[in-house]
Order: structure tokens, then C-alpha cells, then sequence
């Protein structure tokens, strides 16, 4: 499960590297919700030392996505109904604010690459490339954030990306609604293209009130649901 690339251990040290592993495997379920954390278990797998995974489990418990019990011991946050209806609640607004501003900003070029990012999203999504359409689908809203120029907006959008997709990894692709999510988006890309800021604030709302509603609904029933 756990393994490094030789290559990018040579650019990054050894506690980065453990870092972004470990919370690779929390945001996409390899380390369940609640999981106790078990560093001697850890150290081995990743075949590092005790101090810089000491390090990596620091960050990570700042990132919260571990959290610390009264016995000391770390264990993997448990996701919570509360936290995603918050979560999702400030993206929502804060996403409609950046599509407003990125309407007024965007050139021809910004364009093009968005109606091919939209391209890509239906390829996977048709074939069946759930991961692939995943990463494609966020990739759009990464652009728009870019685009709007809104720093203090993007970066908190950035921070709480990483806990957002470790709820959205939840969402089994059978669930996931790839073919309408690649139709929000246009939506959302035809009504920048007109220039048209309030219906493209409007689009992407919308289509985040869908994300989380199906979200949501898987979630309440995950079995190591945590009720904060």
C-alpha cells in the first residue's frame, strides 16, 4: 500500500514524502475514518525512520486530518455529517463568488482550455475512468480559481480541499453523477462566455447543492459515521 517513487525522494525529504503518502491514503479511504494510528506499523510500511514520520503525523494532525485522543494516541478523523454540510456550505458561497469575478477576467485562451477540460471529463466519465474523471472534474474548479484573481477566497477553498475530496472519495462511482457533472460545468461555461456573472454563479451553486446532496446521503449511512 505504501511505497515511494526513489526519484521524488531525491527532490523532497523523507518527512514531506510520508507526509503527502499517508494523507494520500486518508483522503482516498485507504486509512478509514476512526482508524487507530499505529506508528511502529507505519514506520515499517513506508520504510522510514520514526522522527520524520513523527513530523509527517504532526502536519497532518494540524491539517486535522488526524486527531489526537485523551490517551495521547492518534487516530484518522472521523468524517461527520455537520462538518461536510459546513464544508460544503462555504464552498458553495465561496465558489459563487469566484465563478462572479472569474466571469469578468477570463480571456480566449482560459476558454479554450476549459471546454477542453470539459472534453476530457466526458472521455473518462464514458469510459469508466472514475479516478481520471475525479481529478479532470477538479481541475475545472481549480482553473476558475485562478482565473478570479480572489487569493483570500482560493486559499481557503485550497485549504479545505483536501478534507472535501476525502468526503467526495466516499461517494461510490456508481453514485457519483459523472455525465450531469460534465453538463453543470458547461453550463456553468456558457454562461461565462456571455458574460453573464449572476447565472454563472448561480450554475456552479447549483450544481455544488447537487454534489452535496448526494454526498450527504452517502455519508449518513457510512458505518464509521462520527456524529461531532
Amino acid at each position: 500500500m505504501y511505497t515511494f517513487d526513489q526519484n521524488y525522494t531525491k527532490r523532497v525529504s523523507v518527512k514531506d514524502v510520508a507526509y503527502f503518502e499517508i494523507k494520500k491514503n486518508i483522503i482516498e479511504g485507504e486509512l478509514l475514518p476512526g482508524q487507530a494510528v499505529i506508528e511502529e506499523e507505519l514506520a515499517t510500511q513506508l520504510k522510514i525512520s520514526r522522527t520524520p514520520l513523527r513530523e509527517a503525523l504532526q502536519r497532518l494532525e494540524l491539517d486535522e486530518l488526524l486527531i489526537r485522543q485523551p490517551n495521547g494516541r492518534l487516530k484518522i478523523a472521523p468524517i461527520s455529517v455537520k462538518e461536510a454540510e459546513e464544508m460544503f456550505l462555504i464552498r458553495i458561497l465561496l465558489e459563487g463568488v469566484v465563478v462572479r469575478q472569474a466571469t469578468d477576467k477570463i480571456e480566449e485562451r482560459e476558454i479554450q482550455q476549459l471546454h477542453n477540460n470539459i472534453r476530457m471529463c466526458d472521455e473518462a466519465a464514458q469510459a469508466g475512468r472514475f479516478d481520471d474523471f475525479m481529478n479532470t472534474s477538479s481541475q475545472f474548479h481549480f482553473m476558475l480559481y485562478e482565473i478570479s484573481g480572489n487569493k483570500t477566497a482560493v486559499k481557503i477553498l485550497y485549504q479545505l480541499n483536501d478534507h472535501f475530496m476525502r468526503y467526495r472519495r466516499l461517494v461510490p462511482a456508481k453514485n457519483f453523477h459523472e455525465k450531469n457533472s460534465s453538463k453543470e460545468h458547461q453550463r456553468v461555461l456558457d454562461y461565462i462566455i456571455a458574460r453573464d456573472a449572476s447565472n454563472a454563479e448561480k450554475a456552479m451553486q447549483e450544481h455544488l447543492i447537487k454534489s452535496k446532496k448526494i454526498a450527504l446521503d452517502v455519508i449518513r449511512g457510512y458505518k464509521n459515521l462520527d456524529q461531532l
